[in-house]
């Protein structure tokens, strides 16, 4: 009898993980196609793991405790229903309050994220402890999402300076990465100079050592500074999608006094 509600327990806790996984990746595979670097970009956003591991787990098990009591019937599936609804929802009307458009829309994606969720956790509790495989994988998966490159490069050649970084391609899908080390009170000019072959897409942004966007001052045509708010490797990220062409970066580094 022990043994069996141990079971029982760990396959609830475990379809929630499975129901926060597959909805997860769902969603990443929906909302970016096939593109395994959109796939990876997406996987590494934290507030995408608190929606679905942490927020919708704990909904979903608070919405199980609130009709513990009422024996299945199409009332209680009703109930279940509103509730998960609801769920999918109540964030977007607490962060968007200010653009009823937006939670309209944002909700609407949600509540079909939460009904997926309701959806897929109730079909895998009763198959224990396949699930908990299941489970696994698709954590794993979005493991290897987040913390795996996934950037695409053909007849790649860069070179480096101490105030350049050059890179010609035949194709180039994903990021690269530029570090420089900046102390404390340093100012970084930056100028990008791009030329592009193909109608390939192709962007920028600089990211701190705890990996947080940095506010640029534009000074001209692509041209950027910014002041170093602590010592550390400040990274130039350069994006490109299904890019043909060159890119030069050309930067120097002005000291206060």
């Amino acid at each position: 009898m022990l043994h069996f509600q141990w079971a029982r327990t760990c396959s609830y806790i475990v379809s929630k993980l499975v129901g926060a996984g597959g909805v997860f990746f769902g969603f990443i595979v929906s909302t970016n196609g096939m593109d395994l670097y959109q796939w990876s970009e997406a996987a590494r956003q934290l507030p995408l793991w608190y929606m679905f591991y942490v927020y919708a787990v704990l909904y979903s098990m608070a919405a199980d405790f609130l009709l513990r009591n009422r024996p299945f019937s199409p009332l209680k599936i009703f109930l279940m229903l509103f509730l998960y609804i609801l769920g999918g929802f109540a964030p977007f009307v607490l962060l968007m309050h200010t653009d009823p458009f937006g939670v309209i829309i944002a909700g609407t994606v949600g509540s079909v994220c939460a009904v997926a969720f309701w959806g897929i956790s109730a079909l895998s509790a009763r198959h224990w402890p396949y699930n908990a495989a299941a489970a696994l994988l698709l954590l794993g998966c979005l493991l290897i999402l987040a913390y795996g490159d996934f950037t695409t490069t053909r007849q790649w050649e860069e070179s480096r300076t101490d105030t350049s970084y050059k890179a010609e391609f035949a194709y180039f899908h994903g990021k690269k990465e530029v570090p420089i080390e900046l102390r404390k009170g340093q100012t970084l000019q930056v100028k990008f100079e791009w030329n592009h072959s193909n109608g390939g897409g192709y962007g920028w942004h600089i990211r701190d050592e705890k990996g947080d966007y940095v506010a640029l001052k534009e000074t001209g045509d692509q041209a950027f500074k910014f002041q170093a708010d602590e010592d550390g490797t400040y990274r130039i990220v350069i994006t490109g999608d299904r890019l043909q062409g060159s890119v030069a970066i050309l930067w120097k580094i002005e000291t206060g006094e």
